[in-house]
């Protein structure tokens, strides 16, 4: 028989990916009408991380259809984020708030996560895998620091002093974490993605 090599991934650029448009792994399968095919599917992952296989087929056109409303509801939701940022970038100039400047910190670190993480920033860059891995580590300062604006804005220290010192330990652990994570990027990536997949669990939650 005969085989394709098809390209995919988020690590890879728009250019070496089989379908340009999306962050997803997704690849063309070419079967003629009414005609049986046996495809055998060989995985190369370029990273350190465990592969996870969720098998969809759609028909070319429906695929089209729903991948171009996922990027338009995106896109939506990447303009709403920004209008947040710069209405907070706004009261803080006339304000001088220090609960809007940690909003404003939130807000940016959480934009350009998203930015990256849906691949909008090929946009502006050819090649976003390299830096890419090091914005989704933005996601625990992010975190982190909304819990801090959280803490700030609704007065925990003041009206919930007990709730508060929890509060605050885990603010600190955020902290920790993000320097720890930021080390094991560099030095084992499997080690680095179990750490912001239990931590950004663990966040949410709280």
């Amino acid at each position: 028989g005969t085989y394709r090599i098809s390209k995919s991934g988020w690590m890879r650029t728009s250019e070496e990916r089989d379908i340009k448009l999306g962050a997803n792994s997704f690849m063309k399968i070419y079967v003629d009408k009414n005609s049986t095919e046996t495809i055998y599917l060989k995985l190369h992952n370029r990273i350190d991380s465990p592969v996870s296989l969720d098998v969809n087929i759609r028909k070319e056109k429906s695929f089209q259809t729903k991948l171009l409303f996922e990027i338009f509801t995106n896109g939506l939701f990447q303009g709403f984020l920004w209008m947040l940022l710069i209405a907070g970038i706004f009261n803080y100039i006339n304000l001088r708030d220090k609960t809007n400047l940690f909003y404003i910190i939130f807000m940016f670190l959480f934009s350009i996560y998203f930015l990256n993480h849906y691949k909008f920033l090929e946009v502006f860059f050819n090649d976003t895998s390299s830096f890419g891995v090091f914005i989704y580590w933005l996601l625990i300062p992010a975190l982190t620091v909304y819990l801090h604006f959280s803490r700030i804005f609704l007065e925990v220290k003041k009206n919930m002093p007990k709730l508060d010192r929890i509060v605050h330990k885990t603010i600190f652990i955020g902290v920790l974490v993000s320097v720890i994570s930021l080390i094991f990027l560099f030095f084992s990536f499997k080690a680095y993605i179990e750490i912001m997949k239990y931590f950004t669990v663990f966040y949410c939650i709280v």
